[in-house]
């Protein structure tokens, strides 16, 4: 997870691109997050950038399982 949290219970997705403005649910523009981590995303705490980056990390690890 973004910040680590190794809780799978409290999983949830987020789309970088908010859906309102994007009414869709196109995977490339989402990702799994932890609850705190959704929640700061949607406060904009958490850039699109940072987002992204993440999702690009989360893709690479699952890629070498």
């Amino acid at each position: 997870m973004l910040c680590g949290a190794d809780d799978v219970s409290v999983l949830t997705i987020h789309n970088v691109v908010p859906f309102a403005a994007s009414p869709r649910h196109d995977p490339a523009h989402m990702l799994v997050l932890c609850a705190n981590c959704h929640a700061k995303a949607d406060r904009g705490e958490l850039s699109q950038k940072t987002l992204y980056s993440a999702k690009r990390q989360m893709v690479k690890a699952v890629s070498l399982v």
